[in-house]
């Protein structure tokens, strides 16, 4: 992997998780890979389990709502709505999990033309605790791997 995260600001205002990653791959694939909800269920979602895309309307103002099925045997939604989307430069969107009662978060990515590929910077921002943001912190790490590893000019 090459990237980082970092959690960053205070409860009062909100925790900001930004998440720095190389994609060896074109800005306009990886914009694809979060945009096509059938190259999105690829990779997005637990290690073990899928994730099924029920709604994907990416236009400012449409909606999302993907359904993440664990192997375990949990089920979870994950909702929202898109506020900005410029095809292989810029997405943002809220980010509600069906189980976490009056959280709303927001995500916005950056898509940097870069030799060699694409840096991804991902921030999200409002967690109401460090643990929150933690566990995020693993799920984007872990997805982006599986992101890197779905492109085929990633594949060593």
């Amino acid at each position: 992997m090459t990237g980082d995260a970092t959690v960053a600001g205070d409860t009062a205002h909100g925790l900001v998780l930004t998440v720095r990653r190389m994609i060896a791959a074109p800005p306009a694939r990886v914009f694809a890979a979060f945009t096509d909800k059938d190259l999105f269920a690829q990779w997005f979602g637990p290690h073990a389990g899928k994730a099924v895309v029920e709604q994907m309307d990416v236009r400012p103002g449409g909606r999302y709502r993907v359904l993440l099925l664990p192997d375990s045997g949990e089920t979870y939604r994950l909702s929202g709505s898109y506020r900005e989307v410029v095809a292989g430069e810029r997405l943002a969107f809220t980010w509600r999990w069906d189980w976490a009662a009056g959280v709303e978060t927001l995500v916005s990515i950056e898509f940097r033309a870069v030799k060699g590929g694409t840096e991804l910077v991902i921030t999200h921002s409002g967690f109401p605790d460090e643990t929150l943001a933690g566990e995020h912190r693993k799920g984007w790490l872990a997805g982006l791997d599986a992101l890197a590893a779905m492109l085929p000019e990633t594949r060593k």
